[in-house]
């Protein structure tokens, strides 16, 4: 298998309404850059993808673009079409034959290529199946946050060169393949991240955990000292955690928990039940955090005393 991993560089309209439209396709961005490395087996292949792309619609640079990516109107003046290019980039990545995957940094690579192929008419049924690196790296490196930046993961596997500035999209690819290079078992996250992003877009059928020991406590207090109530497993990687000052109270019998579990975020609930002869049970579910989990346990952290 061979990873092409792409990154593009964009125009946007001046405005959302000056978005181009035809029926009921738009254009919301327009590429400017197409860069694109090769990953084989771990090492990053020596043929690579760097063409710049003439812009029809979106003709004006905003000053950030040009200030990020340094690409000047002149520089574009020269460049060939988006189907003259497009031709070019797909002869590359069909060189490496017909085992070939994309990776990209970020979701909307991919999606901004689809939809520019389409509303000038291009096929795009040649792109291969694709994925996004970004969770998966932050989840390898068992980050804290909820996604790590390119930038970052080239800093933590010690890759970063002066030389090559960030925002271009040559160099961006470049440095996404160096990342993915030190990626083992690749098929085996791309299947955990497929199913983290399954049930994040079925709630219904979310990763949950459930445990309900039966055990029977004197009291609330001591039902949430307990170390068995206190301990619990992400239900999407495994990993372990504890409960102890990360808890909001919801009600006398109910108390929630929320942790970003490198790319995922789990919210846990605690709920004690008083038992037929006295005392307490509870019944702790961990799953996957929807939005209104997630704010509502925002807005009752905020309400505890600093």
């Amino acid at each position: 298998m061979t990873y092409i991993v792409l990154d593009m560089e964009w125009s946007q309209p001046v405005t959302k309404e000056r978005t181009m439209r035809r029926g009921k396709l738009s254009l919301p961005v327009e590429i400017i850059q197409i860069g694109a490395a090769a990953v084989k087996d771990g090492k990053v292949l020596p043929s690579v993808f760097d063409e710049y792309v003439k812009p029809v619609y979106y003709v004006k640079l905003r000053s950030e673009i040009r200030r990020l990516t340094g690409i000047t109107p002149d520089v574009l003046k020269t460049a060939d079409d988006f189907e003259r290019v497009l031709m070019r980039f797909r002869q590359w990545i069909h060189s490496f034959g017909d085992e070939t995957m994309m990776v990209i940094w970020g979701n909307e690579d991919v999606q901004l290529l689809k939809a520019q192929c389409m509303f000038f008419g291009c096929d795009c049924k040649w792109i291969p199946e694709w994925f996004n690196l970004q969770p998966i790296v932050t989840r390898m490196y068992n980050i804290d946050r909820q996604q790590i930046t390119l930038q970052g993961a080239v800093e933590l596997i010690g890759a970063n060169d002066d030389e090559l500035r960030y925002h271009s999209a040559a160099n961006d690819a470049y440095y996404t393949a160096l990342v993915l290079s030190r990626v083992d078992n690749i098929p085996d996250r791309l299947d955990w991240q497929r199913r983290v992003e399954y049930a994040h877009h079925n709630p219904i059928r979310s990763l949950k955990t459930v445990y309900n020991g039966g055990r029977r406590y004197k009291n609330r207090s001591e039902a949430l000292r307990s170390g068995a109530v206190n301990s619990y497993s992400c239900p999407v990687c495994g990993r372990q955690y504890g409960l102890r000052g990360n808890t909001v109270k919801l009600s006398d019998n109910e108390f929630l928990s929320v942790r970003n579990c490198s790319g995922h975020i789990i919210s846990v609930k605690l709920e004690l039940c008083k038992a037929e002869n006295g005392g307490y049970t509870v019944c702790r579910t961990a799953q996957l955090c929807d939005e209104q989990t997630l704010s509502l346990y925002d807005d009752e952290r905020r309400k505890i005393p600093t």
